[in-house]
């Protein structure tokens, strides 16, 4: 993989490249990769039932998608993934809810 490092710590990778944490993702990609978190969490809840918190070893794809967020994103990838917590009562609900209701 050809990789080199710009100004400001902006990493060029080939178009079709692998994901790069340094790579801003669009709405698109965002919600797709959001939605693979979602499932994965919710295979993990059905796979671990009595694991007292499974968020913990998916936290690291969330910062990850946070990261990966433009400046533009960041408030929709947070609020989503509060909704996720919240949908799994792994936050309070009314922590999600605090920007807007979650759908």
């Amino acid at each position: 993989m050809f990789s080199c490092t710009g100004y400001l710590g902006i990493h060029l990778v080939p178009a079709g490249g692998p994901y790069h944490p340094a790579m801003v993702m669009t709405r698109t990609e965002l919600v797709a990769r959001l939605e693979s978190l979602e499932a994965r969490l919710e295979r993990s809840i059905e796979e671990h039932p009595d694991t007292a918190d499974p968020w913990p070893e998916l936290s690291a794809e969330a910062d990850a998608i946070q990261d990966s967020a433009s400046a533009a994103d960041e408030e929709y990838v947070q609020h989503r993934i509060s909704c996720l917590l919240a949908k799994h009562g792994l936050i309070p609900a009314d922590d999600a809810d605090t920007q807007s209701p979650c759908a």
